[in-house]
């Protein structure tokens, strides 16, 4: 009995019938659904871009001298790196970073930050990522000091430093837009987040879904894990570095973050991925191109460069997991939420715990 058969009875309609290209007429939308969800779509992109440019004004009132402050950090042990001997357990060179650097400003600045480019024997981009130090004080020495694995042995390496804003910037920025967002969506999908309530909680197994979900969630993981590995492909995404350096050891930054990743992204991003762009897809090419296609896209957008587009395999598959949920749970996107926050939730405290011990 393989894990659908097993887990198939806690799902609400018949798992033995086929997937079905339209959902049962008592659980369809209204009619004006199509208009609802390319309102949303809109408010979404609309507040990507209002944050954007208000991020921008506020960055330049806040801190209108790093170029002059970057000019002043000084290399005090220039950059390098060494590699180590292909270590099988960990899938990869591990690959040493080491430098110094001196704050020549004379007041302390919020951050600073050496952007890392290792480069293969073919001049190709192997990976990037940044480091940072923060709070550095005037006239301070700050060493660096990093190992990452790669899949490829590096044979150049690339630093530039620069002078940042204080991280929290970044995580109430993010938050701010998240937030917005979630309360413009509730608002105007009013409707439909009631109605989808009401079915959660009258409906048999919908907190049972939600548990299975995680737990397909988890698996696809794994397989995800697998299939890199045989692609010879280490470490994890710059997307989980870029999350992992958000994490401080403060109080106000540990709240923003469990806010964002954990209470807004999962509503928003399920409003967006799977409400908006699956509804499309699903009305146009059918239920498996809506679970299919919803889950490219979201695994995709989870990526920040190119170089780093092998690493949207493991999104992909939870993007396609979170649109069979969506499917199974009759389109209720309380169970899709649920999913996604106990995923979000389970990282965050990972995160949580290492930023503790540190």
């Amino acid at each position: 009995m393989d894990n659908h058969d097993k887990y198939n009875d806690l799902f609400i309609d018949n798992p033995a019938k086929p997937i079905q290209q339209k959902q049962p007429d008592d659980y369809e939308r209204d009619p004006e659904r199509n208009k609802h969800n390319l309102t949303l779509l809109f408010v979404y992109l609309g507040v990507m871009m209002l944050i954007i440019i208000l991020s921008q004004l506020f960055f330049g009132m806040l801190y209108p001298d790093l170029q002059t402050k970057t000019q002043n950090i000084q290399v005090a042990e220039n950059f390098t790196f060494d590699v180590g001997e292909y270590d099988d357990t960990q899938l990869g060179y591990p690959v040493s970073i080491r430098g110094s650097v001196i704050n020549g400003n004379t007041e302390e600045v919020p951050t600073i930050s050496v952007d890392i480019l290792l480069i293969g024997e073919d001049e190709s981009t192997i990976t990037s990522f940044t480091l940072e130090k923060y709070d550095v004080q005037a006239n301070q020495t700050v060493s660096f000091d990093e190992t990452i694995y790669t899949s490829e042995e590096p044979a150049n390496m690339e630093a530039s430093l620069y002078v940042d804003a204080d991280p929290n910037f970044y995580v109430i920025i993010n938050t701010l837009q998240f937030a917005i967002t979630a309360a413009l969506f509730v608002i105007i999908d009013k409707k439909a987040f009631k109605m989808d309530w009401k079915r959660f909680r009258k409906a048999r197994g919908m907190a049972g879904q939600i548990v299975i979900g995680m737990v397909m969630v988890y698996a696809v993981g794994i397989i995800a894990q697998y299939i890199l590995y045989f692609l010879g492909v280490s470490g994890t995404s710059q997307n989980e570095m870029q999350i992992a350096n958000m994490f401080q050891k403060d109080p106000l930054n540990l709240t923003l973050l469990f806010l964002t990743l954990c209470v807004f992204t999962p509503i928003v991003e399920e409003i967006v991925y799977r409400k908006v762009l699956y509804g499309f897809l699903s009305d146009k090419f059918g239920t498996i191109a809506a679970i299919a296609g919803s889950g490219l896209i979201f695994g995709l957008m989870h990526v920040i460069t190119q170089g780093d587009l092998i690493q949207s395999i493991p999104y992909v598959f939870m993007g396609s997991v979170f649109g069979y949920i969506y499917y199974r749970a009759r389109q209720n996107i309380f169970v899709v939420v649920g999913v996604h926050f106990l995923n979000n939730l389970i990282s965050y405290v990972g995160y949580l715990i290492l930023i503790l011990s540190i």
